[in-house]
């Protein structure tokens, strides 16, 4: 969480400035913060208070007099290309960051809720973010794609250890899942952007269902676990 933190507030001083290109750069390297720890998101709802939809909402989630966070930052950045006005946004995005650490700070989770949280979020990952809705401003998806993957990554290798003495073949099935998704995600890194990936808009459709079939191969027997987990 702390780096969450300092990167959304480098976003705030950049939003306040009058250099677009660093505000984009801020933005691209507070975004996969976030997306790491999305696996748990749904835990991010406390006294009528969802900090995930604050957050992360976008433009077709929620009335546009309430549309703020990460995608509304991103519309001015990128499809605007001003910062005017945002400096309003990075401020609130600040300060649910923050709200956020404080709550987070206090939560533990259960092994299935772990379990749950990661194949949710790489169902998700397979069947909607694959389109390119996510950022659909900045075009950083791949990105987001790849630390969504290692943030279900590490939900995984927190159970490891006991689904190793549960299932070893599952486990295995799982890692090795888990090591062509990555290849396959680093197939596209790039440093010509600075996200350190080329654009999803450079790929093609093959590309995005090779993509969606690599993140479904780990997350079907991901499926698997909350129940091997919860019932051992």
């Amino acid at each position: 969480m702390g780096y969450l933190v300092q990167t959304t507030q480098a976003l705030q001083s950049a939003l306040r400035g009058a250099d677009l290109n660093a505000a984009q750069t801020a933005y691209m390297k507070a975004r996969p913060y976030y997306e790491k720890i999305e696996p748990v998101a749904e835990s991010f709802a406390v006294a009528g208070d969802d900090l995930d939809r604050a957050l992360v909402a976008r433009a077709d989630g929620v009335p546009a007099t309430e549309w703020g966070g990460f995608h509304r930052i991103e519309k001015g950045l990128f499809q605007d290309k001003s910062l005017a006005g945002l400096a309003q946004y990075g401020d609130a995005l600040v300060t649910n960051v923050q709200k956020l650490q404080t709550l987070t700070a206090t939560l533990q989770y259960k092994p299935f809720e772990l379990a749950n949280g990661a194949q949710q979020l790489l169902d998700e990952v397979s069947s909607t973010k694959v389109t390119g809705e996510e950022e659909r401003y900045s075009h950083i998806d791949l990105l987001d794609f790849q630390s969504n993957v290692e943030g279900a990554e590490q939900a995984f290798a927190d159970l490891k250890p006991a689904l190793t003495k549960i299932d070893p073949a599952l486990t295995g099935t799982i890692t090795d899942a888990f090591t062509a998704l990555d290849k396959q995600v680093d197939a596209y890194r790039t440093g010509g952007n600075a996200s350190g990936f080329v654009a999803y808009t450079a790929l093609q459709a093959t590309d995005k269902q090779k993509l969606a079939a690599a993140v479904k191969a780990v997350q079907e027997p991901l499926s698997q676990v909350a129940a091997k987990v919860t019932t051992n």
